[in-house]
């Protein structure tokens, strides 16, 4: 390979990164804006309407073309875009309850001129439908990614560099577990936590490697490793210093 191809291709690696790690920054820093509006709506669901979803899309869109283009086998692409349609149809599901319920409820003090049922089914499709299809959408996608990682030949997706995949998974790590809080959906971390960790266990023990080998044979194997740790860590941390689980909103955050 010649060095302008090499760093192209570092480049494009990079530059996937700088775009993943926008909705991480965007989530981040919501609270900063999260009582403007305009009109209906509040800025952040808008950002979500307008900036990440297309975000999410082009992510998605990259992953899948890259798939095709190294041959990944049928069953692995019917599986990767499954996920990523419920990861997306989640995506819609949330900001739809989601704008409802804060305009009801934030925007507006309308929650007790509504209906209790009408209610209770904006509530249950923000807070606990669109979260349980997200949920699943993302450990999908993880696993499908982390299985072509291992079982298809292509060039990785990630620079090999411990000092970008550490901060990242553990980033990406924190992120998981206050969604999983915020969205009162602590439930699902341990069916999480298991499908991500079995599959990975399973590739492990089927690649023969010793444990050590494994997790720095292949960058996002490396990072779906450091993306468990980090959400498990996080998780024990809130848990000890608050003595429960909280939302991050109820203590200030």
């Amino acid at each position: 390979m010649t060095e302008e191809k090499k760093s192209k291709r570092s480049s494009k690696r990079w530059l996937l990164i700088l775009i993943a790690l926008l909705p991480v920054a965007i989530l981040v820093g919501r609270n900063i804006v999260s009582g403007s509006t305009i009109g209906y709506f509040r800025v952040v669901d808008l950002a979500d309407l307008f900036i990440l979803a297309p975000i999410y899309l082009f992510i998605l869109l990259y992953l899948w073309f890259r798939m095709l283009k190294h041959n990944a086998p049928r069953w692995l692409l019917v599986l990767f875009i499954v996920f990523g349609f419920v990861f997306m149809y989640g995506h819609a599901i949330h900001f739809t309850g989601n704008s409802l319920h804060t305009y009801i409820t934030e925007v507006n003090d309308l929650e007790s001129a509504m209906p209790p049922d009408v209610f209770n089914m904006i509530f249950y499709l923000d807070e606990i439908f669109s979260h349980q299809v997200l949920f699943v959408g993302i450990t999908g996608l993880i696993i499908a990614w982390l299985l072509y990682d291992q079982l298809v030949e292509a060039p990785p997706l990630l620079p090999d560099r411990l000092l970008l995949i550490v901060p990242l998974g553990l980033l990406y790590g924190a992120v998981m577990a206050d969604s999983l809080i915020e969205a009162r959906s602590l439930y699902l971390a341990i069916p999480i936590l298991l499908a991500i960790g079995g599959v990975w266990a399973w590739l492990w023990r089927r690649s023969g490697m010793s444990f050590q080998q494994f997790l720095r044979s292949r960058p996002f194997t490396t990072l779906a490793a450091v993306i468990l740790l980090g959400t498990v860590v996080y998780l024990v941390t809130w848990g000890l210093a608050f003595g429960g689980f909280p939302q991050p909103s109820e203590v200030g955050l």
